[in-house]
């Protein structure tokens, strides 16, 4: 993912920016607790997380996932476009894989103005729609992608 400009600040030096990596990988628990330990004690590394991915999960890259969201600038005289993302968006199958820690510009849309999560009956989700959403929010928020307040 790169430098990656930080929703709130993080540790004691109070990082605004870091460099966020991320890997898929198939680890056993002994390999895992190894990882950990070694990340643990390096100097350059503030803050690590370790996530199980489902059978179903995708794994999504960065700047492909949220250039989807991206909207573009109007030109003069243009009515403004419908928004990509609106109430049930996720009952199709291919939109319902979108749900990443990674869809920082989605994950946006899906809270309010005081940053909690928006609730299913506003947004059209399912109940295991909007766990997924909820999931992939408390990841981005602990890692700092987005912010737990607005």
């Amino acid at each position: 993912m790169g430098l990656v400009d930080l929703a709130h600040t993080i540790g004691k030096a109070r990082l605004q920016q870091a460099h966020i990596v991320s890997f898929y990988c198939s680890l056993d628990n002994n390999t895992i607790a190894a990882i950990k330990k070694e990340l643990a004690i390096t100097k350059g590394v503030v803050r690590h997380v370790i996530f199980a991915m489902g059978a179903t999960e995708v794994f999504h890259k960065f700047v492909e996932l949220n250039k989807k969201f991206d909207i573009a600038p109007l030109a003069e005289g243009e009515k403004k476009a419908a928004p990509l993302v609106r109430k049930g968006y996720f009952n199709k199958e291919e939109h319902n894989l979108e749900v990443s820690w990674k869809a920082v510009k989605l994950l946006k849309y899906y809270t309010t103005r005081f940053g909690s999560i928006k609730p299913r009956r506003f947004m059209g989700n399912s109940v295991s729609q909007q766990k997924k959403m909820r999931q992939a929010m408390l990841r981005a928020r602990e890692l700092g992608v987005v912010a737990y307040t607005n």
